[in-house]
């Protein structure tokens, strides 16, 4: 938020890696360097938002991913380096006991879930901009931060085989689900990797973890509804973890806790996975084979218009 000709409002989430360092150095009473860069290789827009490990340079996880290193400049105020090929780049610092008030924005769930409060703001010392600079961003209508989260499965993933999770097939995650598909290898695997989802720090922002058979594509939400009225026994199949690591802007999240700064909740957990005990004695599906299905709309779909 523009305060001022020279000063802009900041929110970094609780628990961030960004967030840290802010604390670190705010209980220290040092002034906290700051840049920001507007408009730069999407790439580097995902990096900012996926859950990167501590320690690791979201510049060398996306270069990683582009095959070449990122050009960045080093910021002559601050010393923190920054993509070079950006639209408009401000350098600044917060000092310790400064705020504003601001708000509310619209946020990345489809709400306007902060209320007017006192934030930090950074008093820019320096602006940088290219010419005819083109804004880039991701404006808070609902759905259009839903590719940049969605990614998110792919992380998740990664966590649950550091954790030694076997046989995931597929994890989508979208719009606070975390839907994951498996090939159940032993009794618990379902509840294992539920668990490994909602522990690890690319999943936080979930509700819901679902958890279903390798024969459920968990992106097809059809599929994914059919197996929980099927597979799932409400008495017995359905958790609720507390106290779970959340976010500020929750709009869930009610108000007396967000007074005393809990930012956690709860997450629900649905095996809809056959009953590992039983599965080979679990009713079959009628599901049409694929080369049947195939060989169906090939002599049929024109007529239905199927294609």
């Amino acid at each position: 938020m523009l305060q001022d000709k020279d000063k802009v409002g900041l929110y970094i989430s609780p628990g961030k890696h960004g967030k840290i360092h802010y604390e670190k150095a705010m209980k220290a009473g040092k002034n906290f360097p700051v840049v920001m860069a507007f408009g730069q290789h999407p790439l580097l827009y995902i990096a900012a938002s996926q859950a990167v490990p501590f320690g690791v340079s979201e510049y060398d996880w996306a270069g990683g991913l582009i095959g070449r290193p990122v050009d960045v400049i080093e910021g002559p105020v601050t010393g923190l380096r920054f993509p070079a090929n950006s639209e408009i780049v401000s350098e600044g610092e917060i000092v310790p006991g400064e705020s504003m008030q601001e708000g509310p924005f619209g946020e990345w769930p489809g709400y306007y879930a902060s209320a007017r409060r006192a934030e930090p703001f950074v008093r820019v010392k320096a602006l940088y901009y290219r010419n005819d600079p083109i804004i880039l961003g991701s404006p808070p209508f609902i759905g259009a931060s839903r590719g940049i989260l969605s990614s998110r499965g792919i992380l998740v993933w990664n966590e649950l085989d550091a954790l030694g999770i076997p046989d995931i097939k597929a994890v989508n995650y979208s719009w606070g689900m975390c839907i994951i598909s498996l090939k159940q290898a032993y009794p618990g695997h379902a509840m294992r990797a539920a668990h490994g989802a909602i522990g690890g720090t690319a999943g936080y922002h979930g509700r819901f973890v679902i958890v279903v058979d390798e024969d459920i594509d968990p992106y097809n939400l059809e599929q994914v509804l059919w197996a929980i009225a099927t597979r799932c026994d409400p008495e017995t199949s359905v958790d609720v973890a507390r106290r779970i690591w959340s976010y500020k802007i929750d709009p869930r999240l009610p108000k007396h806790k967000k007074e005393v700064a809990d930012y956690t909740g709860s997450v629900a957990i649905i095996d809809a996975c056959r009953p590992y005990h039983w599965i080979d004695e679990f009713p079959a599906t009628t599901q049409i084979a694929e080369e049947l299905l195939k060989e169906t709309n090939a002599k049929w779909g024109k007529a239905l218009g199927e294609d």
